[in-house]
């Protein structure tokens, strides 16, 4: 029996059934792994559309298509890679009788599952999943044409301010009031913690509060936002604590509330300082925007520890 002819057919017949599972798992990983690559991409034009929106709040139609400041800003982003939107969806509450929807583009972006607020405005980008890979496994049935990528970014609206009647003797050279210091606004916090008067057996919770935000502008003292920030996430875990034991009391929510609105306030500075010096393209950039993003999801959501939490880890994403 000729045994070198036997295995040398086996060979051939395990290269014959092997190979096209190879040739598979090859443009598999190519195909989808430009897929993860260019959701960023996404994701970047997104924030930079909701940027842009906010920015023009006060002008957003009631409907019709997308403003031009906001289309273009989403198409910069996008088109530096090479990229075309099929749609991008605008969402705002700037208005009477909101929410207004507007559309630019042939697909259908998916409606906007989590609402940062009651003001806000929400960029959805929708890419076709061929703009962003070679569509290299069609010809085993795993087709990326007609299949879309979308990425959604909220941004809450600033409260409209009332307006002062103008002054009939205007200063010549006003000296506005400097903006207060996040250790003052802190400072603000905890006096209202110690004037609140809760419960009992919540007042250990509320000096353990009370201590984490002194610690908190320890840390900005020195210049270390990210610890400052874990500070003020153990403070809300205190508070959280104590809203619990006095049954849901409505001051202390309050306090949380402001809470976390400061260190939102406070990572977004620091994301915003960082896209002015590295771009809202940097890698780092994408990842702290990613994590802040997330934080307004879990305070839409009611978690605020876990929002602080993300604030705090997109701060750390930054160089």
């Amino acid at each position: 029996m000729d045994r070198s002819g036997n295995r040398s057919g086996a060979i051939v017949l395990e290269t014959i059934i092997g190979l096209p599972i190879l040739m598979i798992v090859i443009l598999a990983i190519v195909e989808f792994g430009l897929l993860s690559k260019n959701q960023a991409v996404i994701q970047a034009a997104s924030r930079a559309g909701a940027d842009a929106s906010v920015g023009i709040a006060s002008t957003l139609p009631p409907g019709g298509t997308v403003p031009s400041e906001v289309s273009d800003a989403v198409n910069a982003v996008l088109s530096a890679r090479g990229i075309s939107a099929t749609c991008i969806r605008v969402e705002h509450t700037s208005g009477p009788a909101p929410p207004y929807v507007l559309v630019a583009g042939t697909g259908a972006a998916s409606p906007v599952a989590v609402r940062p607020s009651d003001d806000y405005v929400c960029v959805s980008v929708c890419v076709e999943n061929t703009e962003l890979a070679p569509n290299l496994l069609q010809l085993f049935h795993i087709d990326l044409a007609g299949k879309f990528s979308q990425h959604t970014t909220c941004r809450c609206l600033p409260l409209p301010l009332a307006q002062d009647p103008p002054d009939p003797n205007p200063d010549p050279d006003p000296d506005p009031d400097p903006e207060p210091e996040p250790t003052d606004l802190i400072q603000d916090i905890i006096d209202l913690l110690a004037a609140t008067n809760l419960c009992p057996n919540a007042q250990g919770d509320i000096n353990q509060a009370i201590n984490e935000l002194v610690k908190a502008q320890e840390e900005l003292a020195d210049d270390d936002l990210e610890k400052a920030l874990d500070k003020m996430k153990k403070s809300v875990k205190e508070m959280v604590d104590a809203q619990r034991r006095c049954g849901g009391d409505e001051d202390i929510l309050a306090i949380i509330v402001q809470t976390v609105e400061l260190a939102r306030d406070m990572a977004d500075q620091a994301i915003q300082d960082a896209i002015a010096v590295l771009g809202s393209t940097h890698p780092d950039v994408i990842a702290a925007l990613a994590r802040f993003d997330q934080g307004l999801v879990e305070y839409a959501s009611g978690n605020y520890e876990e929002a602080v939490d993300e604030f705090k880890k997109a701060v750390g994403e930054l160089p």
